[in-house]
C-alpha cells in the first residue's frame, strides 16, 4: 500500500502540500502547528521537526521535505 508523506515546513510549502493532496489524496501532508491555517486535510503538528523528520523516515515508504522556493530539499523512495 502507497504510504506517502509530504512535509511542508514553511507558509509556501504547506499551499505546495494542498495542492498534492488534491492530485494525491492518499498521500499524507505534515506541517508544524504553529503555521497552521485550519486546513483540516493537513495533518499539524507540534513536536519538533527533526523528530518528525525521523519518524517520516522510519514509517513512510516515500517523504518529500518541501521549503519555500519549491525546491525538493529531502526525498526517499523505498519499494518494499
Amino acid at each position: 500500500m502507497e504510504n506517502v508523506s509530504v512535509l511542508a515546513i514553511t507558509k509556501n510549502g504547506i499551499k505546495i502540500g494542498e495542492k498534492l493532496k488534491g492530485l494525491y489524496p492518499n498521500w499524507n501532508i505534515f506541517a508544524p502547528e504553529k503555521l497552521s491555517n485550519k486546513n483540516n486535510e493537513i495533518i499539524w503538528y507540534s513536536e519538533g521537526t527533526t523528530n518528525k523528520i525521523i519518524e517520516l523516515f522510519k514509517n513512510s515508504n516515500a517523504y518529500f521535505l518541501q521549503n519555500s522556493s519549491k525546491k525538493q530539499l529531502f526525498s526517499n523512495c523505498r519499494k518494499y
